[in-house]
């Protein structure tokens, strides 16, 4: 009978193992296959760093750590199969053992030598009834082990699906380094061809200064030239009134003369009979110089009227060519007063398109809260199956026999419990550190609203300018070191906001890195309470049942366990220590949160400081706006200053851009871990429920 059940054992050992072979082939073969996928990822990103060399070192490390938490989790995959394996082979000893324990009791209380050796081929010749009800926990542990290894395979299936989506993410990525890496180097092309930009800026003004001192001089010399004309004008004005009195006196002359002429005439054509006299020939003397005299007057009367034609002929060109100058001055004024509008509507479309960005942010903060919302309840689904588990194990504690093993299960579920707890502390820091970086992120583009609010308020300063030129040096000067001041600002919040990128690139890094020793030190653990499980098996299977000496076995056997139990207490303080020197440990990073809290804080300060600044250059820009009243040639810095500020805004856009893809990147690994964590613990929990029902059963 003996030997009947022994040889099913075996049938059926070898049916499990057939079985176990199936299933651990095909896991190999998908294990394969992820390593293939993995490893044409790897191939693929090889070849695509290979193409872009010269990409900056945070995509690098960005997809280098993609790469490694893929190696990391096929890993633990096979190490987890190898598990399994190794508690399947330790269930079904122990399975077998406890069914062997009543039919070696019944042996005993049979003598030796009741059975004779004649008989045995008899006995093994016999057919004997089969007991069903001996093999029914086997069978049922080979349904939960089919049934887990479905799951395995599905969640399997799952972690392919994931990690070609991972590698489809990392050649997007990739692909996108590539343009942004194209982008940066345009942009430094931008940059020098501002500078350069920026440096003409500079020497036009100069220009445009200079050359409103030529024309200030200019239009003073024109004044001074009008004034004189005017004075000329007036004293050529006050000759000639002078002559026409003259030509009326002499007209008066020549009207006496004429009559005295033909007074004289008649005394002549009276006395000429009689005799000359000398005073007639003087008087002809006299008549001949006047008429002379009326002669030159008269031609000195025409080249005045030709002097005073042509002087008014210049006069009036002159005015004609200031008039012409006022036209195209107004013209010119017309055109800034188009551009500016034009300038205006294009601020008014980028601040669109960033409202629309704010408003993408604010639905990710929103997705992230609800995916916090998920963890915490499934963290409250894990406490509730806890307290089943703990409520399982005070049952079973009632047994004497098995009181040894459920204290090691209760130690171990205990440090699981920990070290659960304190991952979940930490994913919930680093959530919170998450959000804390998109309020941030979310401030900074409240300042670049603002900062689009100050170029209108620019923009609308610059049309003032316009309309009231200015002619002093002396305010232009402090209008560039007011100019400088503003482009040292913004060159500092720049570096400051890069400064913070990568100290937040860092401490993503560090966190990464942390959470790969804890979970190292983790899968350590596990590796140490299975190799105590195997103790406590073997302890179990060295029950020495010996046919002639009974009680002297049982009595060895009680001095092996109390050894064995030395060595285990040992064991454990040895292990209660690793965990104070993990402790320890977690300690320490929590402090490194201290002084990533610190830096926070560093940049609130950065950040006030900011807005004291905002607030002086506001007032150096309402002095501004009494100077730039009295500029001429504003203008064309106006538009100038409109082009640079929006390339700025757009450049602040792009980055912020390039911020929410990284964190994107981030999030994919971070919530893959989670997910990772919760597998475990729930195969954990599983494992401990089927050991409860075969215990039950047998």
């Amino acid at each position: 009978y003996n030997n009947r059940n022994a040889i099913q054992q075996t049938q059926h050992h070898k049916e499990v193992q057939t079985n176990l072979d199936n299933c651990d082939n095909k896991c190999s073969e998908k294990n394969s296959s992820d390593s293939e996928t993995v490893t044409d990822s790897l191939i693929r990103s090889k070849s695509m760093t290979e193409t872009t060399t010269h990409e900056p070192s945070e995509f690098f490390n960005a997809a280098h750590s993609t790469v490694r938490s893929l190696k990391l989790l096929l890993e633990e995959k096979n190490k987890t199969i190898e598990r399994y394996r190794k508690k399947l082979s330790n269930l079904e000893k122990v399975n077998a053992r406890m069914i062997d324990l009543p039919k070696r009791k019944s042996e005993t209380t049979q003598s030796p030598h009741e059975i004779n050796t004649h008989e045995k081929p008899k006995l093994e010749t016999q057919p004997g009834p089969i007991y069903t009800n001996l093999h029914e926990p086997v069978r049922v542990l080979n349904t939960s082990l089919a049934r887990e290894l479905e799951e395995t395979a599905a969640i399997i299936k799952a972690k392919t699906d994931t990690i070609t989506k991972i590698s489809k993410n990392i050649t997007e990525v990739k692909s996108e380094n590539s343009k942004l890496k194209q982008f940066y180097k345009d942009q430094e092309i931008e940059y020098a061809k501002m500078n350069d930009d920026m440096e003409t800026l500079v020497n036009r003004m100069k220009k445009s200064e200079e050359h409103l001192a030529e024309v200030i001089e200019r239009e003073k010399k024109q004044a001074e030239l009008i004034d004189s004309l005017g004075s000329r004008v007036c004293d050529k004005e006050k000759c000639i009134n002078n002559l026409r009195l003259y030509i009326k006196r002499l007209k008066n002359v020549t009207k006496q003369n004429q009559s005295a002429s033909q007074a004289c005439r008649r005394k002549t054509t009276v006395e000429e009979s009689k005799t000359d006299k000398p005073e007639d020939a003087l008087l002809k003397g006299k008549l001949r110089k006047m008429t002379l005299i009326a002669k030159s007057s008269k031609e000195k009367l025409k080249g005045l009227s030709l002097e005073r034609a042509k002087e008014s002929e210049n006069v009036s060109a002159k005015i004609k060519k200031l008039q012409d100058i006022a036209n195209s001055a107004y013209i010119e004024k017309q055109t800034a007063g188009t551009k500016l509008n034009k300038n205006i509507q294009m601020t008014n479309r980028i601040r669109e398109s960033f409202s629309d960005s704010v408003a993408k942010y604010d639905k990710k903060v929103q997705i992230l809260e609800k995916k916090i919302n998920s963890l915490n309840r499934n963290n409250s689904l894990l406490q509730a199956k806890y307290e089943k588990v703990q409520n399982r194990i005070d049952f079973l504690e009632s047994r004497q026999s098995e009181r040894e093993l459920i204290k090691q299960f209760q130690n171990q579920i205990m440090k699981i419990k920990d070290d659960n707890r304190l991952k979940e502390e930490k994913l919930k820091r680093k959530i919170r550190q998450m959000t804390n970086e998109l309020k941030e992120n979310s401030s900074t583009n409240d300042d670049l609203a603002s900062k689009l609010v100050e170029a209108k308020s620019e923009i609308e300063k610059c049309q003032r300018k316009v309309q009231h030129s200015t002619r002093d040096e002396m305010n232009s000067m402090r209008l560039r070191e007011s100019l400088l001041s503003k482009e040292k600002l913004l060159s500092e919040a720049q570096q400051r906001n890069e400064e913070l990128e990568l100290k937040i690139l860092k401490n993503s890094e560090d966190a990464n890195y942390q959470f790969r020793n804890l979970k190292n030190d983790v899968d350590l653990l596990a590796e140490e309470n299975e190799v105590l499980k195997a103790e406590m098996s073997q302890i179990i299977n060295r029950g020495d049942w010996n046919e002639d000496h009974c009680e002297t076995g049982f009595s060895k056997t009680n001095a092996k366990a109390k050894q064995e139990n030395g060595k285990l207490r040992d064991q454990i303080e040895r292990l209660k220590r690793e965990n104070e020197l993990l402790i320890l440990k977690k300690k320490a990073v929590t402090t490194e949160n201290d002084d990533f809290m610190t830096l926070i804080t560093k940049a609130k300060q950065d950040r006030n400081s900011i807005c004291m600044l905002k607030e002086r250059v506001k007032k150096m820009e309402q002095e501004n706006e009494l100077l730039l009243r009295q500029h001429h040639d504003a203008k064309m810095t106006c538009s100038l200053e409109c082009k640079m500020l929006k390339e700025e805004n757009k450049r602040l856009t792009k980055v912020n851009d390039r911020l929410s893809k990284e964190l994107r990147k981030f999030d994919i690994n971070f919530f893959q871990e989670i997910e990772d964590l919760k597998f475990k613990y729930r195969d954990a929990t599983r494992k401990l429920s089927d050991y409860q029902l075969t215990h039950d059963q047998t």
